[in-house]
């Protein structure tokens, strides 16, 4: 009988990721693949031939797509979808996130948009496939991109000690969303310890997970739903909704938009060609790697005191 060291191990889990080549510079690019490759052996001169391929196409984009993210046509959306679009406005996730911004619902050009995310989880866009509609008509086309309906992502919450508790998901889109205080009287659940003077809750969840777009001068740059716009434009359509965020102030870039933006500003609204999402599926620049898949995590840590004091 064969030995345990001799007994085939299981495999682990892998994601597969498609990282644009040729814009981070080559030696982020080559430590990407390096820190988060699961193969065992990194070939650094394919890798850097690779990018020199990616940063050739882009050279080469720069001429003859100049300009191309530059003043996208922006229309209505269809008479069709406003119950749809009803359903948006009416939806409690909606109105907490963007009641206090400016914004339009809108259709737009999936090819022009400005994307600052340097990889796509392939793993996370199959899943987001096998759960989409076999038919993308305009109503599905406006589900996959406004998931009002705010399907769950698989969270584990274990306490890992005394007064201190992980949630843990697969999804990168997990948060800390607020602080709530609960009233005892309002509390109706007979299950909790009595007399309850009140509950402090620590509320961890999910972001809205709407397609968004900040509109920044020329350009519209993806700041919400990168991985449905994707599935989207791997499907064929070419023109999605897209809540679209105004932004007047150059500053608001900083407390609005994630990933290097901010850090970045000049080469998003000024490079002739930046990244867009029609670059995901250009040969030329995507390269693909085997990665162990993320795991993200919030801990929240709470301490109890009580004191008594004269008043």
């Amino acid at each position: 009988m064969p030995s345990d060291g001799d007994q085939k191990r299981p495999e682990p889990s892998v994601a597969e990721w498609a990282f644009l080549m040729g814009r981070p510079t080559k030696e982020e690019a080559v430590g990407f693949f390096m820190r988060h490759s699961i193969d065992q052996t990194v070939d650094k001169g394919a890798l850097e031939d690779r990018w020199w391929t990616a940063k050739a196409r882009y050279d080469e984009l720069s001429e003859k797509e100049s300009g191309l993210a530059d003043d996208m046509q922006i229309s209505d959306l269809p008479k069709e979808l406003e119950p749809l679009l009803a359903k948006v406005l009416a939806d409690q996730v909606y109105q907490k996130v963007y009641s206090s911004i400016e914004h339009r619902f809108s259709m737009v050009d999936l090819d022009r948009l400005v994307v600052f995310q340097k990889y796509m989880d392939l793993s996370f866009v199959r899943t987001l496939e096998a759960k989409a509609s076999t038919k993308m008509g305009p109503q599905e086309v406006f589900r996959l991109a406004m998931p009002y309906d705010h399907p769950l992502p698989d969270c584990n919450i274990y306490e890992k000690e005394r007064g201190v508790y992980i949630f843990e998901s697969p999804s990168t889109d997990l948060r800390f969303l607020d602080s709530i205080i609960l009233q005892g009287d309002k509390i109706k659940d007979k299950d909790l310890p009595r007399p309850l003077a009140g509950i402090l809750g620590l509320a961890v969840g999910f972001g809205s997970n709407f397609l968004t777009a900040l509109h920044v001068g020329r350009r519209l740059i993806v700041n919400n739903g990168t991985h449905r716009a994707y599935l989207l434009r791997k499907l064929g359509i070419k023109r999605a909704p897209c809540i679209i965020q105004e932004i007047k102030d150059r500053k608001e870039i900083s407390e609005e938009v994630h990933g290097d933006v901010g850090d970045r500003l000049d080469y998003y609204l000024n490079d002739p060609r930046p990244s867009l999402l029609k670059d995901y599926f250009d040969p030329k620049i995507v390269h693909t790697l085997r990665a162990r898949p993320r795991v993200r995590r919030i801990q929240i840590k709470f301490d109890v005191k009580v004191l008594t004091e004269q008043r």
